[in-house]
């Protein structure tokens, strides 16, 4: 990627975990390996990384943070309880939104539904169908059209750079195929990776949504890496991620 940027959008950062897993010091690092090592060896939950992919992890991560001047790094979050945290100082870019609803015309004031009452739960959405949700628990959010959006932070992202890819990194909740679907639809070929957790489609809009999404991703031939908090997610994004730098 010789003289051109890596924009990361990551949408739904939360604390910043799949960031962090990267580029934050080596103590989270080493925190996060020990604890899923002490959860499937002590309480069998899972399954801990092999020599050759704690190996190449290694391997990767280290290559990665030589080349973090290639990033370019945007973060957007529904939760203002949780933006105040210190990873979102790393962030070129910060927005406090939420993204999806595409019937809404530019942006609206919605809730964001807490999951167990917990106002910074990782699983809190701004659908009401989602099953694990409080619809009388709730943070005040706004909510804006992903398509209007990605149009607009295309063209400052123009006037900014002269050539530059896309890679999104997203865990929404529910928004994941809206977002997917617009953001391919504005950035076009410099769109072509997508990482991050799909799964919530399917709970919150059903399957025939997910199907359309996956359909969607294998006819626009986007990559798609699973990349969540979970440890066992990172070799293969971290390679790939790796590999598209190189």
């Amino acid at each position: 990627m010789k003289n051109s940027k890596l924009i990361w959008i990551d949408i739904g950062t939360h604390f910043g975990q799949e960031y962090k897993s990267i580029f934050s010091n080596q103590t989270y690092f080493a925190w996060k390996l020990f604890r899923r090592f002490i959860g499937s060896k002590v309480f069998s939950k899972g399954k801990f990384l092999k020599i050759s992919e704690l190996a190449e992890l290694f391997k990767n991560r280290k290559a990665l943070r030589k080349n973090k001047n290639i990033f370019y790094f945007t973060f957007i979050e529904a939760n203002p309880k949780i933006i105040a945290m210190k990873v979102y100082s790393e962030a070129n870019d910060v927005f406090c939104l939420a993204l999806g609803q595409n019937k809404i015309k530019k942006f609206s004031v919605g809730k964001l539904y807490h999951v167990d009452r917990n106002e910074t739960s990782q699983g809190n959405s701004i659908y009401k169908t989602k099953t694990n949700v409080n619809i009388n628990n709730f943070t005040t959010c706004v909510i804006q059209n992903p398509f209007l959006f990605a149009t607009e932070y295309k063209g400052y992202l123009d006037e900014l750079f002269s050539n530059y890819k896309i890679i999104l990194r997203l865990n929404c909740e529910g928004s994941e195929d809206d977002i997917i679907y617009a953001l391919k639809n504005c950035f076009q070929e410099k769109l072509k990776y997508v990482f991050g957790s799909l799964k919530d489609v399917k709970t919150v809009k059903g399957d025939k949504a997910f199907q359309k999404m996956m359909s969607f991703i294998q006819e626009k031939e986007l990559s798609y890496v699973d990349f969540s908090s979970s440890v066992e997610t990172w070799p293969k994004a971290f390679k790939k991620i790796n590999q598209i730098i190189n």
